[in-house]
């Protein structure tokens, strides 16, 4: 009985889904982004930033009255040490998460999770990027960027194997599949990808465990009904890689 009471009221009252939250975006307090229209179908897209800096995909439809929030992808990082990041980021994202490292010359690398719309113009979809900045005396430079998934698992920037590189490790992906983009960041600033592990499911805690020689876990479905298979990625010195454990 109070299953079947506490099913009616999520049903009439939709908020509760969402911790008490109304999913009925007022987007007069909200600044807007980025926005796609398809006037064929009657669908708008848009991602928005309220006044709490909560940053969230909402989805207008003819047949939605109203708006529906589909995904809240953060919070809004407005400052990267003394980087004001709107002003280096493109117009259309925004940014979630920012890490930055110090080189032995003082330069800054910076490196930005952001928010925008897929690059592929007919999805409506909310996708992230990697944005990574070089600052010095002379100012502020892009030297990488890359879409990168509709999701976001993992962010990670850390000298994980204690070589005066530091490595950016990020799980993302789309639909039933994850990758684990892996770069590094040199001592003199140099931008390099080592490597992407793809699995139905990819993680590690080796900033989490960093003197126990953690590595990446990656599961996939296994041949076995209803089963599935975890394999460990383990840091290889002599290969400058993760490569598959034997352990």
């Amino acid at each position: 009985m109070r299953m079947h009471l506490l099913y009616s009221l999520l049903l009439l009252f939709p908020s509760l889904l969402l911790g008490g939250q109304s999913i009925q975006p007022d987007l007069k307090g909200q600044t807007i982004v980025v926005e796609r229209k398809d006037n064929e179908v009657g669908v708008r897209t848009v991602i928005a930033v309220d006044r709490d800096d909560a940053v969230r995909l909402i989805d207008f439809s003819a047949r939605t009255d109203p708006p529906v929030i589909s995904a809240n992808l953060g919070a809004r990082v407005l400052r990267s040490g003394r980087v004001e990041l709107a002003k280096v980021l493109p117009h259309d994202k925004v940014a979630t998460a920012a890490r930055r490292v110090t080189l032995r010359n003082g330069d800054v690398i910076h490196v930005v999770i952001v928010w925008g719309l897929s690059s592929f113009e007919l999805s409506h979809q909310a996708f992230c990027s990697l944005y990574i900045y070089r600052e010095s005396r002379s100012g502020v430079e892009e030297i990488f960027s890359e879409e990168l998934g509709a999701y976001m698992d993992q962010f990670i920037v850390e000298d994980l194997n204690h070589d005066g590189n530091v490595e950016i490790l990020v799980a993302t992906g789309e639909n039933a599949v994850r990758l684990m983009y892996i770069w590094q960041i040199h001592p003199n600033g140099r931008i390099t990808e080592l490597q992407k592990i793809e699995g139905y499911e990819v993680n590690t805690e080796a900033d989490r465990f960093m003197g126990l020689d953690s590595g990446i876990l990656v599961t996939n479905k296994s041949k076995r009904p209803g089963c599935y298979d975890t394999t460990e990625y383990l840091w290889s010195p002599k290969r400058k890689k993760f490569i598959r454990s034997s352990r």
